[in-house]
């Protein structure tokens, strides 16, 4: 929802590249990151901006001392760069002081250097603030609202309607950013964005209806190429009993598909804020495949083998686990992610909701064939940092875990156990108890 470049390998390890969907757009746009730094990034401004320290100061001091008159500042009049007089003229010195809000942000921040979950946390802060200040009423114009649920830092918002609780999520797929047009085609990118939508629903153990889909679409898109999207996106929304009510349809300088998708659940719902000290970690499926999927379209394989076809259909037609979700809820599951960003990324995230930390034994993490087969010097950067594989990553006490492990048999694998260490801290350790945790991988939009 609101859920893709690895970071550096181990060392003698291959990168541990993450979805062609979600990441590969930073194959192509990393050389051109590195070189073209802006005057507000934090790498190299003074070369393209000597007052750039100069204008971070004059943000920090009016974020903490309240706006002034700065009708001669040269950010906003267009004055000589060298010329602030007058900056923090005309501010009240009755103002209380106030410490910029969620510091060190500041208005010449660029996102890269808070990443894209910073930017989530300013953005949930700026909603709960923003939402206050409306005179403490939610709905100014008198139509009382439903109870909100859960908001902003989950996989789905939900809210309470005429006692049932209602789901919804939003995911969008950007040409360049997500899929790579000559590589992936038309009817998986439809079936890839669809999938992420009812991934997320299935995270919070509900059940997926109705979807709106908004196309932005460049001149020269051909017909024939949105009707083969559309084939794909209806086939996973058949699937799943998912039914297409509407959307919208704009022009774009670049394509993209965005899907907003609700659903619906009982009286409980699986959460990421719910893991406690002691609770087993849980994975279904093999984590890693659509990962060395990625990695096969990137070396430009043709998936001749059995083992190839296998990683290219986990990459570029996941199967979302909504019945899973169910039967989760059902055993007394409370705790829950899709693995959409990497399995040490989400499980981060879990660990962060909640305020605990986890420890992952590597020898229990279950590695397919395939993948070992196909990769069998580097699969385990794939394991722990590649994504979509839209699998779930759960959280339950012993007693309840035991239960569910033996309902599912060979489909869930219990990889670790939640502890009481720093918020949103996961480490691997190997047979012997060794510290074996990789540099960060998993999906960040805006991380370098």
């Amino acid at each position: 929802m609101l859920g893709d470049t690895p970071s550096s390998p181990a060392k003698g390890a291959s990168p541990p590249w993450t979805p062609l969907f979600h990441h590969s757009a930073s194959v192509l746009s990393l050389k051109f990151a590195k070189e073209t730094h802006t005057a507000m990034s934090l790498q190299g401004p003074m070369v393209r901006d000597p007052h750039h320290r100069l204008r971070r100061a004059v943000a920090i001091w009016s974020a903490t001392f309240g706006p002034g008159q700065i009708a001669s500042s040269p950010r906003f009049t267009g004055a000589p760069r060298n010329d602030i007089s007058g900056l923090f003229r005309g501010r009240d010195p009755s103002l209380p002081l106030r410490p910029p809000p969620l510091a060190p942000y500041n208005a010449l921040m660029d996102v890269r250097e808070v990443g894209e979950f910073g930017l989530l946390e300013r953005i949930a802060q700026w909603v709960r603030e923003g939402t206050a200040s409306a005179n403490g009423d939610p709905s100014p114009k008198g139509h009382p609202l439903p109870p909100l649920c859960l908001g902003i830092g989950d996989d789905a918002a939900a809210w309470r309607s005429d006692g049932a609780l209602e789901l919804w999520t939003t995911d969008t797929m950007v040409e360049g950013v997500h899929f790579l047009p000559r590589q992936a085609d038309w009817g998986d990118v439809g079936w890839k964005i669809m999938a992420a939508n009812v991934s997320d629903i299935a995270a919070m153990g509900g059940t997926p209806t109705y979807a709106l889909v908004t196309l932005g679409l460049p001149d020269g898109t051909q017909v024939k190429e949105v009707e083969h999207l559309y084939q794909g996106l209806l086939a996973m929304a058949n699937l799943e009993g998912v039914r297409v009510a509407g959307g919208d349809v704009v022009r774009s300088p670049a394509f993209f598909v965005t899907v907003a998708l609700t659903g619906v659940a009982g009286e409980a719902l699986l959460k990421r804020s719910a893991a406690r000290p002691g609770d087993r970690v849980a994975v279904s499926g093999s984590p890693g495949l659509s990962g060395g999927g990625l990695r096969l379209a990137l070396q430009g394989a043709s998936g001749a083998t059995a083992a190839e076809a296998l990683l290219w259909e986990a990459h570029s037609r996941p199967r979302p686990q909504v019945a899973l979700g169910h039967r989760l809820v059902t055993a007394g599951v409370r705790t829950a992610i899709d693995t959409s960003d990497g399995l040490l990324d989400d499980l981060a995230k879990v660990c962060l909701a909640s305020g605990v930390a986890a420890q992952v034994e590597r020898v229990r993490i279950p590695i397919h064939p395939a993948l070992r087969q196909t990769f069998p010097q580097d699969y385990w950067g794939l394991v722990l940092g590649g994504g979509e594989d839209y699998q779930l990553l759960f959280t339950a006490p012993p007693g309840v875990m035991e239960r569910v492990a033996a309902q599912e048999a060979e489909g869930v694998t219990v990889i670790g156990e939640i502890s009481s260490g720093k918020p949103g801290g996961v480490t691997v350790v190997d047979s012997d108890g060794r510290d074996v945790t990789p540099p960060r991988g998993g999906w960040d939009h805006f991380r370098p």
